[in-house]
Order: structure tokens, then C-alpha cells, then sequence
């Protein structure tokens, strides 16, 4: 029986990781490439100056079986179309390290035997990016081509100041819950993805707002889920959107000085404090008599775009922050959330940490995003805070994430048993379709947190609560029964 390993939080050592997806192999020989001939894949892992040892590499595979992460069998393991396997191993001197993908082929019933392979160095790993590589013989001919996903999860520089700090469990509520939507819910929406229609919200108080989430515990709630980005200094502020349409702001009122649609996460804190978001005024005002209008007017906790670090400072301990971190995804056609680049996702998941870690205090915070890469490095760089997986599977309300990862909730629910996250946070149509989801996931012991737009229909909540997920995010706080 081949070793499981046993996770933990990275401290001095890099994660390397090889993923493979599908069918990853393709044959240059058509003759080998007949249906239902699978090829495996097996990587080993060598130090420069070391080649005699061997480092272990442990497989985990995305399904209801091989979740655990273990080392190897002999000749690897053969990959088909729907699978998503994850080949890693965790070195202190990653720029030393050489991962082989050596490719298996068996002929009718015969024994395994190597086609080629291909090598990879640490020094070239990094960010998560897709690459086809070639897969040589070792007579040193072509053989076919190899698919893989790099990615190099470096440790965070402040985890041992934290590492004797307690482990926050994510206990199941006896009963489903509702979580505040960016505070006590969304401010407004040009159209309803439902109805087509104008559905402006109701709510009074600004979203992701000091003053959203004070009113959300005055009334009561437990947790609220709001969106966190990180400037291009590093930063983490408030803000949901990527993209937003933005008015420079000065204290004359003479004139809008420019008008531009920008990324938050390329603006510095200091920029996204001078510009102001366009949005239409309910009041009928000129868009400049908006724009011009001084920061001061506003109370300092209905301001839009606070930091994490006001949030935490300045909100009740007692309300719990579910922290969606933001980061720019492809859609299946290649769409891509912002043009714009971003922070590295190391670096990125550093400064959250870093402000979550200093002011957190006894809250209770747990972390989620739809970015499967970076979800698996806010569970490997840090021990004390829950990680969920945000997820939707297909639907026709919004196109799906690029990526076998991104597809479905039961790949949602697989990957989350092979990282070994906390829980989901899922669309709720995924799981009215398919309550076993929800019993699967109470037997695993694991957190669901369900959003969508239904979940402003009480009797769509009604539902939601009869399947016992654990937690219902909706904006209509005021309509539902806490």
C-alpha cells in the first residue's frame, strides 16, 4: 500500500506541483492512439548534484477514491477523459530541483513499457501556467506531446511568528443559517439575472460597507461574506467588482478631471482613494455633481472601499467574516474577468494573511475563492483559518470557469476532499438539483455556504433550509426569518 502523506502548513519548504487533466498525452503515432488505450504518467523528482535520490512525489486524484495523497505505483497511473490528477512534492531549494514525466504505454495485454520523457526545472516554476511539452524517447525522438499545469506555492515569510496561534473549526450550525451578502446585502443591480428586468435593491445601507456590516450584527446575523482585492501596493480593501468605472475627484468643483474604467487591482490604495466609482444617482443629479462630491460628506463608515484591516478593527469580534478573496478567472470561451495583469497569487494571499493574521484577533474568519490554485495555496500557507472552495457547476445564468477543476460541485466536492479544505461555497441550484451533494457533504463533515440570486426568495430559502446546507448567503436579510 503506498504511503499517504500527511498535510501541513508550508514553512521553509516550496510546494512544486505537476497537474494533468483528461487525456494529457497525445501520440505522434496515430497507431498508438486507439480508443480506450491510456497512457500513464508518472513524475520523479531529482536535486542537481543528487541525481541517486530520489525525492517523493505524492499523487491525488480528484474522485471519490483516490483523494488521499499517496506515493506512486511503479509505472504511474493511466489518466481518461474527466479525470484531474495532481502530481507534488515540497523541497527547500526548489531552482535545484528536476521533475521527469515519464509516459507508460501497454501494447494489447502485455507489460508496461516507457514511450519517453520530459523534463522540467523548479527554476522554471511559478505562478500556476498551462504548458505543452514534448515528450522525447530515449533514443531521443519525438514521441507526442504532454499537457501539464505548473505551479511553484512558495511558504508565507510570516508563518512560524504565527504557527503556535490556535486552529479555528468551522462547526456545522445545528440549524441553516443566513449570511449577510457583502454586509446586509447588495446595494444595487442594473438588471436581474432572473427576470431580465430592472430589480434595483431595497437595502439602505451601502454594500461592503463599515456600516453594512455594523447593521448586520445589530440585527443579529453571524457571519457576512464580502469580496476582498489587493491593491497593486499590497493592500486589501473591501470592493467586489474587478472592473469599475471611475471619476478623478478634487475638492473644486469645477470640472471632472478624467473619467477611466480601471482594475482595482492594478490601482495603488492611494489612487482608489482619490478616484469614486461611478454609479447612476437615484436622485436624478448629473453624473458630475456626483463625482465631485467630497469624501467628506460621507460618514466614515458608509465609504465605500474600506480596508480589511478597518473592517477588522473597527466591526464587532462577535460577527464572524466569511472572506471571498478576488482573483481574475478565464470563462470556458477564453473570456477573461479584467484585461488588466494583477499581483501574484503568492503575493496576494501574503498580504491578506498578513493583515488577517495582525488584527484578527479571536473572530471568527474563513477564507474562500473561485480560483481553485489559489485556494490550495491559502491552505498550504497558513494553519489557523478554514478554506472553502467557491464554486458553481453548469448553469445558463453565467458562463462556467475555464477548466476541468471549475466544471461541476461533485468535482467541487472531490477536489475539496483531496486538499483537504473545509468546505464549499456553491451555487444553491447546484444542490436543489442534487441533494445527495449535501448528504455526502454532512457525512464528510465538511461546511456548505450556498449563494445565487434565488436566495432572495424566502420560500426558495424555505428549501435550502429543508436540504440542512449550513449556510444561506442572501440579500434580503430584512424578508427572512434569521
Amino acid at each position: 500500500m503506498p504511503e499517504v502523506q500527511t498535510l501541513r502548513p508550508l514553512v521553509s519548504e516550496t510546494e512544486l506541483r505537476l497537474s494533468v487533466s483528461d487525456q494529457p498525452f497525445s501520440p505522434f503515432d496515430g497507431n498508438l492512439n486507439k480508443s480506450g488505450n491510456f497512457f500513464h504518467i508518472k513524475v520523479s523528482c531529482v536535486e542537481v548534484g543528487r541525481l541517486h535520490e530520489k525525492h517523493a512525489v505524492y499523487i491525488r486524484v480528484y474522485n471519490n477514491e483516490e483523494y488521499s495523497p499517496k506515493l506512486q505505483e511503479e509505472f504511474g497511473r493511466p489518466f481518461k477523459t474527466g479525470e484531474f490528477g495532481v502530481f507534488s512534492t515540497q523541497t527547500s531549494n526548489p531552482s535545484n530541483m528536476i521533475l521527469s514525466l515519464e509516459v507508460y504505454h501497454r501494447e494489447d495485454a502485455g507489460q508496461l513499457n516507457s514511450l519517453g520523457n520530459c523534463l522540467i526545472s523548479g527554476s522554471e516554476m511559478g505562478p500556476p501556467r498551462n504548458a505543452s511539452m514534448v515528450v522525447t524517447s530515449r533514443e531521443g525522438s519525438p514521441v507526442g506531446l504532454i499537457n501539464v499545469r505548473t505551479h511553484a506555492i512558495r511558504p508565507w515569510e510570516n508563518v512560524e511568528m504565527y504557527s503556535t496561534l490556535p486552529k479555528q473549526t468551522l462547526k456545522r450550525p445545528e440549524k441553516t443559517q443566513l449570511c449577510g451578502h457583502r454586509g446586509m446585502g447588495r446595494t444595487t443591480r442594473e438588471k436581474s439575472l432572473l427576470t431580465g428586468q430592472s430589480d434595483r435593491m431595497t437595502n439602505p445601507v451601502p454594500e461592503n460597507t463599515l456600516a453594512a456590516f455594523k447593521e448586520a450584527h445589530k440585527v443579529g446575523l453571524s457571519f457576512v461574506e464580502f469580496d476582498v482585492h489587493v491593491t497593486q501596493d499590497g493592500v486589501p480593501i473591501v470592493f467586489h467588482d474587478f472592473e469599475t468605472d471611475l471619476g478623478i475627484q478634487q475638492e473644486s468643483c469645477d470640472k471632472v478631471l478624467d473619467l477611466v474604467t480601471a482594475n482595482v487591482g492594478c490601482m495603488s490604495y492611494k489612487q482608489i482613494q482619490v478616484l469614486r466609482d461611478l454609479k447612476e444617482n437615484p436622485d436624478g443629479t448629473s453624473k458630475c455633481d456626483w463625482i465631485c462630491s467630497f469624501v467628506e460628506e460621507y460618514p466614515e463608515d458608509r465609504k465605500p472601499c474600506p480596508t480589511l484591516k478597518e473592517a477588522l478593527e473597527n466591526v464587532s469580534k462577535d460577527l464572524a467574516f466569511h472572506v471571498e478573496i478576488k482573483y481574475p478567472m478565464k470563462d470556458e470561451h477564453g473570456n477573461k474577468e479584467t484585461i488588466s495583469d494583477v499581483l501574484d497569487r503568492n503575493l496576494v494571499v501574503d498580504a491578506v494573511m498578513d493583515v488577517i493574521y495582525k488584527y484578527g484577533g479571536a473572530r471568527q474568519i474563513l477564507f474562500s475563492t473561485f480560483d481553485p490554485d489559489l485556494c490550495v495555496m491559502l491552505k498550504l500557507k497558513q494553519h489557523r483559518y478554514p478554506v472553502l472552495l467557491a464554486n458553481y457547476g453548469k448553469t445558463e445564468k453565467y458562463a462556467s470557469y475555464e477548466g476541468l477543476r471549475c466544471s461541476s460541485a461533485r468535482i467541487a466536492l472531490n477536489m475539496v476532499l483531496a486538499e483537504k479544505l473545509e468546505g464549499i461555497n456553491g451555487h444553491s441550484d447546484d444542490y436543489v438539483a442534487d441533494p445527495s451533494l449535501v448528504q455526502q457533504m454532512h457525512h464528510e463533515g465538511l461546511c456548505l455556504f450556498v449563494w445565487g440570486e434565488d436566495n432572495n426568495n424566502p420560500s426558495y430559502v424555505q428549501t435550502l433550509r429543508e436540504l440542512q446546507v449550513d449556510y444561506v448567503i442572501t440579500d434580503r436579510i430584512g424578508m427572512m426569518e434569521t
